[in-house]
């Protein structure tokens, strides 16, 4: 019953002296600072966990979870190589590569590229590229049919479509009464893939293995093995265990040393922006003093009033700590609310906005994603809010500490 006198004071407390109005104008202000504070904070920790997650989807799509690779050169019977690697049951499947760089010609256009020869049949067990095609597909990679499949920002900067032909052309030169000429084959475009980060749909394209070795004269020989593990997060000690296995002069390139810088700076960037935001909360916070401190003064005769009735001044404590609590939980709930509807609908709310004014927010060349990814996860949730009404219920403390200190009879002179 008196938890309950408390906490029908501290709600009155909350209500103007207009009856109808419920809340004081203050009041209003007070939670709407808060709830702003705690949208804009979810929304950038929420964006910021879509790049990572994003990021980390794609890269594990198109990369491999780690490369076996010979430090003294191509690798000549890679299925040997393979029957040992398999043996360590973590390792799922595996996939032979040939990697050179070269140049791709279609019309005027000449740009560079990373090509990657591959057996379409073995790489679909170690990466997701076959599940990421706007146009024909993975496996239309035969041996001897000299197809290409290339990325879409690739395909869009040449000018290209399915079933042109392009001239590849590779940095080995080839001997010639003229001295040495580039070795030039022509290809077929017969996919175009679309992974969504600018690294891959720009810089990669897709040939058959078979037909690699005969462009880049490898013989038989191959560049490395790509390996697909049951865990991709304990990628380092599942392969450490197999280079020593195969021997000194192999040694692995994995996922994570490739693409730490990427990770490690979105980790630090969302550590920095919760910083930033969190002084907004802050901010907001403060006036949830000013708003109590003029309830005090306000109500200093109700004050001196109930501690004359024998209320004890532990309670009023109480009903100031309740005011702030009351405006932090439903700023912080509408806070949450609003974040949450736009952090789902931030890509497009964004795409409408360069529609309008005619700009480019997020250049795929510079931030490697195309869209803003969003991803609100309940931790998150929890941690924001927690935060929040904790700061509602420490900006509570001072203006509740005094109408806690204040004696009865300086309410009543007042009067």
């Amino acid at each position: 019953m008196k938890a309950y006198l408390e906490t029908f004071i501290s709600f009155r407390y909350l209500r103007s002296g207009n009856k109808k109005d419920f809340l004081s104008f203050i009041s209003i202000i007070s939670m709407v600072g808060i709830s702003l504070a705690v949208a804009v904070l979810l929304t950038v920790i929420s964006v910021m966990n879509g790049f990572e997650y994003q990021l980390q989807k794609r890269v594990l799509g198109v990369a491999a979870h780690s490369t076996i690779i010979d430090s003294n050169g191509p690798i000549e019977d890679w299925s040997s190589i393979g029957k040992v690697i398999l043996k360590d049951s973590k390792v799922l499947n595996i996939s032979p590569y040939v990697n050179e760089r070269g140049l791709i010609i279609l019309n005027k256009n000449l740009l560079s590229l990373n090509l990657r020869g591959v057996d379409p049949a073995l790489e679909k067990g170690v990466s997701q590229i076959d599940t990421m095609f706007s146009e024909g597909s993975f496996t239309s990679l035969s041996e001897g049919k000299f197809n290409i499949v290339i990325g879409a920002s690739l395909s869009r900067e040449l000018g290209a479509k399915l079933g042109d032909e392009v001239i590849i052309m590779t940095p080995e030169g080839v001997p010639s009464p003229i001295g040495l000429s580039p070795r030039m084959r022509i290809f077929t475009i017969s996919g175009i893939f679309d992974v969504g980060m600018y690294e891959y749909d720009r810089g990669l394209a897709y040939i058959n293995i078979s037909d690699a070795r005969l462009l880049f004269r490898k013989g038989s020989s191959v560049d490395g093995i790509r390996l697909l593990l049951d865990n991709a997060f304990s990628v380092t000690s599942i392969t450490d265990d197999i280079v020593t296995n195969l021997g000194k002069s192999y040694y692995s390139n994995d996922w994570t040393s490739r693409y730490v810088n990427f990770f490690r700076s979105i980790q630090i960037t969302k550590s920095i922006m919760f910083v930033i935001f969190s002084l907004i909360i802050a901010v907001a916070a403060f006036n949830i003093v000013s708003t109590l401190t003029m309830v005090v003064r306000d109500k200093r005769s109700d004050i001196a009033i109930l501690s004359t009735m024998g209320i004890s001044r532990y309670s009023i404590l109480l009903i100031f700590l309740l005011i702030g609590l009351i405006i932090g939980i439903i700023g912080t709930f509408f806070g949450i609310l609003v974040g949450i509807v736009v952090s789902f609908q931030l890509s497009n709310i964004v795409y409408l906005f360069e529609l309008y004014f005619n700009i480019d927010l997020l250049a795929e060349d510079v931030y490697f994603l195309s869209d803003i990814p969003t991803q609100i996860r309940v931790f998150e949730v929890i941690r924001v809010s927690s935060f929040a009404i904790l700061l509602s219920i420490m900006a509570t403390l001072l203006p509740a500490i005094s109408a806690f200190k204040r004696n009865p009879s300086e309410g009543l002179h007042h009067e």
